[in-house]
């Protein structure tokens, strides 16, 4: 008999795009929603397209990512967020490779093919990403980390062939918000291993950051796109560094 998957997300305030996610995934046995305190009718789109969803107050990616798969009825998991469309070719994939008699991996990393400004980035680091998303929770778990979580296991790691959209950013105006929350979560994370950089070599670290994304990255081929995207993505690091300066630190 196939394996039975388990889909576990964690969202909050995603109403407008969680459909779309949920609407392309067609491998699951089951999809669990962790509600981080939406309100915009988020959990009840959820509940309309079949989820079970709780909620728990959201205290760091790793930690409320780590519930959700503990709230899972399977030993397999797919992890998505409400911006990641799964491809029809993924979805079969991801059946036959269940389906096997044997999966000696306990985990497989998921190209991501990032969508900025309504493109589909064919050049540079965003645009065939990997990430672990499909594991059996039995031999892989998401570590605590605040931002930047990830899946651990000390068991061989495979890849999938097929891919996902990752719709990572509304407009600009999402990005900027989301960027600061990450670099506030991330200054927290490296004053805490005692960390910091000085105000002035973080400023002077930008044109670096920007040309390895713009130019190295080969986001230039991803036209206007990919030059909103490097400038953005390039600033990150410095904001997140600055930050660790701040008395409160960062937030």
């Amino acid at each position: 008999m196939p394996r039975k998957l388990s889909v576990a997300m964690i969202v909050r305030d995603e109403a407008d795009r969680l459909g779309r996610t949920l609407d392309a995934i067609t491998c699951a046995d089951e999809i669990v929603v962790v509600d981080g305190g939406s309100g915009d009718g988020t959990p009840e789109l959820a509940l309309a397209r079949g989820c079970r969803v709780l909620r728990r107050a959201f205290d760091g990616y790793g930690a409320q990512k780590a519930f959700a798969v503990s709230q899972c009825a399977h030993d397999w998991v797919l992890n998505l967020d409400a911006d990641e469309v799964l491809t029809p070719e993924l979805n079969r994939e991801i059946r036959e490779l269940l389906a096997r008699p044997e999966i000696p991996e306990a985990a497989f990393e998921v190209e991501m093919q990032l969508v900025f400004m309504g493109r589909a980035f064919r050049w540079g680091r965003h645009a065939h990403e990997r990430h672990v998303r499909l594991f059996d929770r039995g031999r892989a778990a998401y570590d605590g980390a605040e931002v930047h979580e990830g899946v651990r296991t000390r068991e061989p790691v495979g890849r999938l062939r097929e891919r996902l959209f990752h719709h990572s950013f509304r407009d600009q105006h999402h990005f900027v918000a989301k960027m600061n929350d990450y670099t506030t979560r991330g200054a927290r994370m490296l004053r805490a291993r005692g960390r910091r950089r000085a105000p002035a070599l973080a400023l002077l670290a930008w044109p670096f950051y920007f040309l390895r994304s713009w130019l190295l990255q080969g986001n230039i081929l991803n036209g206007a796109p990919g030059l909103v995207w490097s400038f953005y993505f390039s600033i990150q690091p410095v904001v997140k560094y600055l930050k660790t300066s701040d008395p409160d630190g960062g937030g």
